[in-house]
Order: structure tokens, then sequence, then C-alpha cells
């Protein structure tokens, strides 16, 4: 028998004051449903709640026949089906824990968590997609002391009879007595810092408040119909496929294998109402090629991963549902949520407010507490907390009670939360929280890895994806494919497995020794061909601008040219002098685009952007007219304004439509010459096009520390242009900073992730939309600043020239 933690007195008196916990236990609410109602859909099966309260009398008989008791562990490796949630529930009914375990864990992962925990009994499937389980727990036994029985559920043997015997008489199935709803009842591991997981140990009194609270909360009614895709072995799985169904009543439809197309179609067949699920789940089901024209779904509770404030819109919009953000943990399910009676865009953008009767402080890394809308780390204390970890002596919260989340967020005025990121070392894949750490220490143990370290990637369905940086012995290649067979090896969950790989010589580390993770972040996170670029230029020795001089600089610049593809001529070409020599590429259409080059305001000439603006021109259709302003400081500011304002004037004439477009510092000029015709009263361009502009002189914005020393653009580089640019300061020279945006043209604002400037374009932007101006906001991840003049070096510089044709063929 195992020893779980149990809730001090204190906080037992205050939940019980407060009504939070009512005595209650899980399993009664089985048995005070009604009897004929559908209790559960699973597959082919479908059970009232008659004959799942009679399933779960004979499975508590036949794990007491097996010696299980109070106090007991009983692990289960089971998919969503109905076994799971009878094992479950007669584990409870004997005061037993229940310990449910994910199906993708493998040889390590379950070795661990069955000698942690101590799991006197496992039931797992025969097989599951294809994974031989039943193999897995004969493996398991020799290394698992306490383990005495192993139960199969819908063996591939037809003569392993494991779980029909469990089931073969209720006579002695009866509930133990004695049992409180204070008693420990479900052991659920999760990943933290550390490289083992944790055991977090719930009561009936934590579960069950927070299934009561969200019932109150989504507004759930016993005519609901709860869809259970999240694997039962979540916390998620556990409260919404385990119990929420039995608690209003109604029925759990579960699915074990998931797919969007599955999912709707138990969403229509079975007339689904309501789930709770990670953002992958949403992501599916709402860019599903074959999704219903209508269905029953009303809510979506999404959390357990980042949920993008676009996916929310997107999903309410299509799916014709309330859809809300959910920010809880293992520890704590549910801390926020959003509401239904919330403004769609306080649902889209934030976490919601604190749920219930729990409680949320935002705390300095002295744990004084911060003002509202300041970044700093989430406390939280709530009835439906858990009880401490499984095997752990040190305290989990502090004496008052709160909880350390790991997690770092801001609240509003109105209480509305905003997570901004996590302090815990996690790689947090489609609602997984994988450990770093232990990722890590198994790839330390490859025979050709010298120092290894696992971060994150970002991934716009899964959130993020792991990605290996290794130091390779001396004399070794290391590739990721050897990485993965090696884990494989090993037994290791695929879903672990680093999905990319950077190739090092060495960690960059602290003066004490630890690994600059953040920077490993940015390395990661850029793209194969920005990083082989890099080194291509590390290797020829290319210095940043600054360091070289404004005429080497601009030598240095026209080299951009051979990394440039070569594009068809563009019929009648022409330079022409109007008053500022342009370049024109006629067009077919009668859109007329005015390109307007980047180079810090000091660099750049009609050359060195030739092929593209070729290239757009062949794209587009669009008449291009590339402008060949005077550069700073030679001519500062206005000078270059001036002159590109006399050239839009001069363009109009050949078309019947005028876009803009600048990158870099020609999107500060853009900005200014349709602020100067506005001001005059002149015609406004039809759209105006900024590829990550250069607004203002720099400052202190996140993406500006982050990329402070580039790639490809420095700090020191841009304070280098605008102080030859504006070398008095004038802020009239720095659009970011104009008083008065309204009256602008409909505008796209395009960025790049890895651009010191990236903050900057994204803050124009959002000046833009403050003052009623049609705004875009395009970010290309992974990308860095200027890699649309490297198209034969950067993919992504094709991807932007299509992109930017289709914006001005609009």
């Amino acid at each position: 028998m195992s020893t779980f933690p149990r809730s001090p007195d204190a906080v037992r008196e205050r939940w019980t004051a407060a009504g939070a916990w009512d005595g209650a236990l899980l399993d009664a609410w089985v048995d005070a449903a009604d009897p004929a109602r559908l209790a559960v859909v699973d597959g082919d099966v479908r059970l009232t709640y008659a004959e799942l309260a009679d399933r779960v009398v004979r499975c508590t008989a036949g794990l007491r026949r097996l010696g299980i008791g109070p106090g007991d562990v009983v692990a289960q490796q089971l998919p969503n089906w109905w076994e799971a949630l009878v094992v479950h529930l007669a584990a409870i009914r004997l005061g037993a824990v229940s310990n449910p375990l994910m199906p993708i864990l493998r040889e390590a992962e379950m070795r661990f968590a069955l000698r942690s925990g101590g799991a006197r009994v496992l039931v797992v499937p025969g097989a599951f997609r294809g994974y031989d389980h039943a193999a897995l727990a004969e493996r398991l036994r020799p290394d698992c002391p306490a383990l005495e029985h192993v139960v199969v559920a819908r063996p591939t043997d037809p003569g392993n009879r494991g779980f029909r015997d469990l089931l073969a008489t209720a006579e002695g199935g009866h509930a133990e007595p004695g049992r409180t709803s204070g008693d420990p009842v479900c052991l659920l591991y999760t990943s933290g810092t550390e490289s083992d997981p944790k055991g977090a140990v719930h009561s009936h009194d934590t579960l069950g408040h927070e299934d009561r609270s969200m019932v109150t909360h989504l507004q759930l009614t016993p005519e609901d119909v709860v869809l259970s895709a999240s694997p039962v072995a979540h916390v998620t799985g556990v409260l919404y496929g385990f119990h929420l169904a039995s608690l209003l009543g109604t029925a759990v439809v579960f699915c074990d294998v998931w797919s969007p197309e599955r999912g709707w179609e138990l969403i229509v067949g079975e007339g689904c109402t309501v789930t709770v699920a990670a953002t992958p789940f949403l992501h599916g089901l709402t860019h599903a090629p074959a999704r219903p024209a209508s269905s029953t779904l009303r809510v979506f509770g999404c959390g357990g991963a980042d949920v993008p404030p676009e996916l929310v819109r997107e999903a309410a919009r299509d799916l014709d549902c309330t859809v809300v953000r959910v920010y809880g943990s293992t520890e704590i399910p549910t801390v926020t949520a959003g509401h239904a009676d919330d403004p769609a865009d306080l649902r889209a953008d934030t976490d919601g407010r604190v749920v219930g009767l729990g409680e949320l402080r935002v705390v300095d890394d002295d744990e004084r507490e911060v003002p509202p809308g300041t970044v700093g780390h989430l406390r939280a204390r709530a009835p439906e907390m858990f009880l401490g970890y499984h095997g752990l002596d040190r305290q989990v919260v502090d004496a008052e009670g709160w909880f350390a989340t790991g997690d770092l967020g801001r609240v509003d005025d109105a209480g509305y939360l905003s997570v901004t990121g996590r302090s815990k070392d996690l790689i947090l894949r489609g609602g997984e929280n994988i450990s770093a750490k232990e990722v890590e220490d198994h790839l330390y143990r490859h025979p050709d890895v010298a120092d290894v370290a696992v971060v994150a990637v970002p991934d716009p369905v899964l959130t993020e994806r792991g990605c290996a940086v290794v130091v390779p012995r001396p004399g070794a290649t290391v590739t990721l494919d050897s990485l993965t067979a090696f884990l494989d090896g090993l037994g290791i969950a695929k879903q672990k497995y680093p999905e990319s790989l950077v190739v090092v010589d060495c960690l960059p580390r602290t003066p004490t020794g630890k690994v600059q993770k953040n920077v490993l972040r940015q390395q990661a996170r850029l793209r194969t061909d920005v990083r082989a670029l890099l080194a291509t230029f590390a290797r020829a020795g290319v210095q940043t601008y600054d360091r070289v001089g404004l005429a080497a600089a601009r030598e240095q610049v026209r080299g951009a040219v051979r990394l440039q593809k070569p594009v068809a001529e563009v019929a009648g070409t022409h330079d022409v002098d109007p008053g500022v020599p342009v370049r024109v590429y006629p067009g077919t259409t009668g859109t007329v685009l005015v390109y307007l080059h980047g180079g810090g305001f000091v660099l750049g000439d009609l050359d060195v952007v030739d092929r593209p603006c070729r290239a757009l021109a062949a794209a587009s259709g669009a008449t291009v007219v590339s402008v060949d302003y005077r550069l700073a400081p030679e001519s500062p500011f206005p000078g270059p304004v001036l002159d590109c304002l006399a050239a839009v004037r001069w363009a109009r004439g050949l078309g019947e439509r005028l876009v803009l477009l600048g990158d870099s510092a020609g999107g500060a000029l853009v900005a200014a010459v349709s602020t100067a015709l506005r001001d005059a009263g002149e015609p406004l361009p039809d759209r105006q096009l900024l590829v990550y502009p250069t607004l203002a002189p720099p400052t202190d914005t996140p993406s500006m520390r982050a990329q402070a020393d580039g790639p490809l653009m420095t700090r020191r580089e841009l304070d280098w242009f605008w102080g030859l640019y504006a070398p008095d300061g004038d802020p009239a020279a720095a659009p970011l900073l104009a008083a008065d945006l309204a009256g602008l043209p409909p505008t796209t604002v395009v960025v790049a992730e890895l651009d010191p400037l990236r903050d900057e374009g994204r803050a124009y932007a959002a000046r833009l939309e403050e003052a009623g101006v049609p705004v875009e906001l395009v970010e290309y991840p992974g990308a860095v600043h200027g890699f649309w003049w490297l198209d034969k070096a950067l993919t992504q510089a094709d991807e932007l020239t299509a992109d930017l044709a289709r914006r001005v063929q609009r």
C-alpha cells in the first residue's frame, strides 16, 4: 500500500465552510443517475447507467478478488474505451487509487510510473494502434516488484480472458465502507523541469469541485452530450471523460483514435454538444475539409496548450459555437476560463477570469504582487487544487496555500488573465508537457553526442516541437535519424523525439556553466536555409555595416545580387528621370506599384533591387516603378521622402490604381509619403505594403532585445542608419511616432519573427487599427530581416513575392 498526501485540516475546513467540498463521492454520481438513460458510447458499445453501474460493481468484485483494497494503486494504460471508465470507477469504489497512464508511453516511462507509483495491478489493451501493450506489460513485470497482476482488455489472443474474468461476477462488488471525500482517488503523472515526471494526487473533493464548478461556468445541463477525445490519462480526460457526464446524468461519447473526420462523425452522429480538449483538436475540427454545415456542438473549452486568438475567432465563426480558452494544469485543472457572456475579443485574446472560488496572484521574483497589466509569476489556489505529489516530501505550496504554476502572465484591471510564457523548461507539444531535461538525459547517452540541449521551437498546430542542439564527439557525425533511432532503442515515446536538429561546435553557457537556452531557442527557430546562409557569411568574414564604414557598406550590399535568382526579362524595362531617377517595369494591368527600396536610408540602388522588382512585376502583372531616391548622409531627412513623394506623384499617371511598397527603410518612406499625400489633400494610394519596416530609432522592445545582435540586422546597425538619416533626431522622420494615423490607405505590414524590428511593425499595425485604418499583419515564422532580397539562398523570399503579388492585385 502506498502513502499519499492529504489535505491539511485548515484547507479542509476552509473549503468545506465555503461550500466547495460537500462530502460527495465521485462514484456515487453514477448510482444517482437515471438507470435507463444512455451513459456511454464507445464505438458499437452503448451502455445505460444501469449497465455501466453493473460493470463497475463486477469490476470492483474482480479487483477485490485480486487482493486490491484501500490505498492500493490500480494502473491502466487504456485508450478512451468504456473499460477505462469502469476500471477507474471500480478502483475508486474500493478506496484504491486510479492511475491512468498514456497509451503512448513505452518501456522507460512505464517502468518509472509503475515503480514510483507502486501499482499492484496494470490493465492494458492487447494491442492499440499497432503496438503490443500486453507484451510490453510482461516485459516490465520483472522490474516492477509491486506489480502482481496484468489484466488485458480486448486481447488479441482469443484465449486470454483476463478482463472478462475480472467482470465475471458481481459478488463482492460492494463499495468499500468508511471512505471519505478527502481520500486520494487519482494519481496523474505530469512532466516538470526535472527529468522524472511527478505524480499529482487528487481526491473526490478536488475533482468533484472542478466538475461542479465547470458545469456552472460552461452553463451545462443534463441535455448536453459530452465528447471525450482528450486522452483519459490527462486530467482533462479524467474530468470530462470519466466524471462530468455522470454528474449531469447524461452520456459521454468516447473517441479512442482522433482525427477531425472521426470527431465530426461522432459529433453529428451522437449529437455531442460539449467538449474540452487541447488546441490540435480545435484546429482539426475548424479546418477539417469535410466540416458539416451545421452541428449540435455548442461549447468547446480549449486549453492544455497555447491557444492562438485567431483560431478561437475562426472556430467561433465557422463552428457556430462558444469557444473559450481554459488555463490550468494537472495540479489545478482550471484556474481561469473564458465565459460565454464575455465579449468575443476577450474570449479570443485572453485566458479568461478566475473560475468559481479560485484565486490568482501575479508576483515578481521576490514574491511581491505586481500591478495590473504587469507580467509576473502566476500563483494560484483553489478548491480543485491537488493534494500534493506522490512520494515527494518537500512542500509544494507556500504557507498560505499558494501553488507556483511555473507560468508567466499578466492580469488586467478587469481580472482577465493573459498567459505569456512558462518559466518551466518544457516543450508543450499538442497538449503534452515534455520535459526537455528528460530528453537531454537520454540523448547524453548517445555514443556520438558530446553535449546536448533540447529546446522548444514554435509550431502553428502543436504549439511547440522539440529541437536538439548537439555538440558531436570529435570525428563523429550526428543526424536526426541517428538520434531518434537511439531513443527508439531506449523505449522512449515517439512524441518526445526531437523533430529538428542543430549541430554546433559548443553550447553557449553562462560564467557559472548554465546553458543559455534563450540563445539556443533563437538558433533553433532559424530555418535551415537561414543557418546555412549565416554560416556562409561567417566563413566569408562578412561584417556588419556599421563596422565596415559607409563606402564598404555600399559595396557590400551590392553583393546581395549574388544571392538573387536570375529572372525572365520584363519587356520594355527602362530607366527614366522625371526629376528623380526611376526604373520602370511595364505591366499588363492598370495597377502601378511604386517600390521604395530598403537599405537603412543609406544603402542600395536600382541594380541591387532589379531582380526582386522583375520577379514582382512578372508575378503581379503590375507596372513596377523602382525609385532611386537620394541617400543619407549626403541627403538626410527629409531629402529621401521628398524624392519618393515626387516619384509617386509622377507614377500616378501610369495607371488606374496605385500601390506603394517598401521594405525596411523603404517601409518608413512609404508611410511618410502616404502621410504627406493625406496632409496635402491629394488622392491616396489604393494600398500600402510595408515589409519589415524600420519606423523609428531603436527602442527597448522584446524583439529588439532578443535580436539585438542579429541575425542579418543588429541594433548597432539600426542606430548607425538612423544617426545618418535623422542626425538631429527629428521625430517627423519616424512614422511610428506620428500623432495622427487616421485616414491612411489600407495597409499590410509584414514582419519577420527573428527580426529586431518585428515589434516595431506590430506596434505600427496596432496603431493603424486603433486609428480606424484597415490593416493586415503578416508574420513569417523563422524569418530574418532582409530575406526578400536573398531568394537564391532563402526559400521564404519566393513565398513573400507571391504573397505581395496577390495583395497588389486586390
